[in-house]
């Protein structure tokens, strides 16, 4: 049995027969989301899950330039704008030094001020039954400050996923999940990524994933679904099935960041078989990326389409969060430049993404 949990959406019909959402907050609770085979199931209620997600930037970058903690807005409003779109799923971003309190940064936009900011935020997502992916997105391996996507999890990385594990109102909290890590890629001029490397943080300066896992599950007991990426910025699924990390839990699923640039001539299908056959997947960034994205809303894009129709054929394994919500011109934008974090105003293949609906949906 398969149901689409969104806890602020009461379909009700309206003219022409489409869905018309009624905001209302707490109809059910956030699931609490835990991995049976390449499902995710409700541990509460013992169904499967249907997420249809969105991701948010701003809290990797804005407190290490000294402007504040969000890009925009982080409150109510956001999360209303999202549910009317059949949103019931949000993913952040996030810096580990703002997290941690670098002392090299504003104490204003970091440490105490960031994690309390952010915690409030998640707080009002989960009040609206939504499911929240936080997401270590910027790292550091230098005596510096995490000013950019480094390669991969640093050694300050451990301290900062036993910190947010541990956080009283995000520890086995339904609905909170733990993105171990955004995108792993080679550095530039130093060896690649070993599996050695990748796994336990053995012969080079990161830190490894089964070491990220021991965090969050040793040192903050903390039973939350996590994630886990794949190398070549988050797209070779081969390396991950290859290398799939340890939790000794078993609860964790896949991440991946299949744009079009990457995924034009291939289906996603296909690619994420390897992965899809044993866990399920949460697609944490998604983008058209050709000028057919720019048409209007009666040309359909077609990779979007594609995309949408993988995930149709597969539901409570994958999992769609399109990058990104923030108002901005070019494809990796859902709505337009003069949109406000309500998404108001949406794009062409933010129409489409707004329009679809799981097919699970209408499953009870």
């Amino acid at each position: 049995v398969a149901t689409m949990l969104s806890a602020v959406l009461l379909v009700s019909v309206a003219v022409g027969g489409l869905p018309s959402p009624t905001i209302n907050p707490q109809t059910v609770q956030s699931p609490d989301l835990h991995r049976v085979g390449n499902k995710l199931m409700d541990r509460t209620t013992n169904k499967e899950v249907v997420l249809k997600g969105m991701a948010m930037m701003g809290g990797e970058y804005m407190c290490v330039h000294g402007n504040g903690i969000f890009a925009g807005p982080a409150n109510e409003s956001v999360i209303r704008g999202m549910a009317s779109w059949g949103i019931n799923a949000l993913r952040l971003p996030m810096n580990e030094d703002c997290w941690l309190g670098h002392p090299d940064l504003n104490p204003a936009f970091s440490g105490a001020a960031y994690r309390d900011t952010f915690v409030k935020f998640v707080e009002v997502a989960l009040h609206y039954g939504f499911v929240v992916v936080l997401d270590l997105h910027w790292t550091n391996t230098t005596t510096g400050v995490a000013r950019g996507q480094d390669p991969f999890l640093s050694p300050n990385s451990l301290k900062f996923w036993a910190s947010v594990a541990g956080h009283p109102s995000l520890r086995n909290r339904p609905g909170v999940v733990f993105e171990l890590f955004n995108e792993p890629f080679n550095p530039r001029n130093a060896a690649p990524l070993t599996p050695e490397c990748y796994l336990d943080g053995t012969g080079c300066v990161y830190a490894g994933y089964n070491q990220a896992v021991r965090a969050v599950r040793s040192t903050a007991s903390a039973s939350n679904l996590v994630l886990f990426a794949a190398t070549n910025w988050n797209f070779d699924l081969g390396w991950l099935a290859a290398h799939f990390p340890t939790d000794p839990l078993g609860n964790c699923a896949a991440a991946w960041h299949p744009y079009e640039f990457k995924c034009r001539y291939f289906s996603c299908e296909n690619i994420s078989a390897v992965i899809t056959a044993k866990y399920p997947i949460f697609v944490t960034e998604w983008a058209p990326g050709y000028p057919q994205s720019n048409h209007s809303p009666s040309v359909p894009d077609l990779y979007t389409s594609q995309v949408m129709g993988w995930a149709d054929k597969q539901p409570a394994t994958v999992a769609l969060f399109p990058w990104v919500w923030n108002p901005g011109a070019g494809q990796n934008h859902v709505t337009q430049p003069d949109s406000d974090y309500s998404g108001n105003l949406p794009n062409a293949w933010g129409h489409q993404y707004k329009a679809w609906s799981p097919k699970s949906y209408l499953l009870e």
